[in-house]
Formats: structure tokens, sequence, C-alpha cells
């Protein structure tokens, strides 16, 4: 009678775990270009599509600089009507905003502010619009007097600036301050001078 002493059957189970996952992340990156084009934080995003909300913003921002994610995101937008040409349109109306474009004095001096149809597209660059009024009422209510007044609030144009300028590889000069505490400076110039009984272009030369 045989006996098969030691032998073990290999079992042979199906790969379908590796399609699973690959159908799964591209899921979750489908779900995050969606979040994102509605306005949601990189951590919102990847919270929601059930990433750790201690390393959801990294994973998010990883995820979007892969290239092909980068590529659905941009169809994305362009469907929205969101394109580059677009946004750099926006960003110049910004950046270039004039207060005379929205409002005019008179010879007179008194400041009016421009109908919308008279700014045109320079109504973009209107962050926000204010109106303040003052009425005076007399002792059965009706009024004497009232004033009037319009405040505009532009966006913020040295930032739109910027921002332009780092688009075109124009970086900004960043300040960097060092604080040297104690009698370091002191000791540092005296070093230079030779006034520490050393002869200081000696030290400097060498």
């Amino acid at each position: 009678m045989p006996y098969n002493v030691g032998v073990k059957k290999k079992q042979i189970q199906p790969k379908t775990h590796a399609p699973k996952t690959r159908i799964a992340s591209a899921l979750r990156r489908k779900k995050i270009i969606q979040a994102v084009i509605k306005g949601e934080s990189r951590e919102q995003a990847g919270i929601k599509t059930g990433l750790s909300p201690k390393t959801a913003a990294s994973q998010v921002s990883q995820i979007l600089t892969e290239p092909k994610v980068m590529d659905e995101l941009r169809l994305a937008l362009e469907k929205a009507g969101i394109t580059i040409l677009g946004l750099c349109q926006e960003l110049k109306t910004m950046a270039f905003s004039d207060i005379k474009d929205h409002m005019r004095i008179d010879e007179h001096g008194a400041i009016h502010a421009l109908t919308f149809e008279d700014m045109g597209e320079k109504t973009k660059a209107l962050k926000k619009i204010k109106e303040i009024t003052k009425k005076t009422e007399a002792a059965d209510g009706t009024v004497t007097f009232k004033d009037s007044r319009i405040e505009f609030e532009l966006y913020d144009k040295l930032e739109a600036v910027k921002f332009c300028s780092q688009l075109k590889g124009m970086h900004v000069p960043q300040k960097h301050e060092v604080d040297i505490v104690g009698n370091m400076a002191a000791e540092v110039a005296a070093y230079l001078s030779g006034k520490d009984g050393t002869d200081g272009d000696s030290k400097k030369a060498g």
C-alpha cells in the first residue's frame, strides 16, 4: 500500500488581489480629483477616500503629482471650463488692477462708483463691495437725511504679482536673519582684526 510521506500539494489560487488593488487605487484617485475640483482641501479629500487623517494631506499631495493623475485633473478642469489660459487671465486682472477702473472723480472732487457695465472684465478684481448707509429721522419717523457710501475691496495685488512671478520662474528673494548671541560677534571681529593676539591676515590667508 503506497504512502505519501512529507509531500504537500501546492494550492493554486487565482491572482485576483492585484487587479482589485489597482481598481481600488484608481477609484480613490478619481474621488480625490473630484473632491479637489469641488474646492475641498487635500486633507479632507484624503480622509473622505479612506486615508489616515495623519497622513491624508501628504499622501494626496503625492498622488496629485503623478503624471496620470495630473492629466486626469487637467482634463476634468477643462471640462468644467477651467483652463490654464483662463487662470492666467484671472491672475492678470488681479495683478494689474487699478482703482480708477472702478470709480471716477468728477470736477468737484466727488467720488462716484462705476457701474458693472462700465467696469467690464475689471469686476473680477473686486473681492468685496459694501454699502454704508446713514439715516437721520425726524420724531415722526420720516427720513430727513440719507447718506449712502460704497466701499470697494480689491484682491491682494501684491500676492497676485508674486504668484505670477513664481509661475514665470522669477523667484522673490527671501530674507534670512542670523541671530548671534553672547560675545560671539565681538570674538569674530577680534579674530578677523588680529586683536585676539594672532595675525588676522594670516588667518584669512589660511
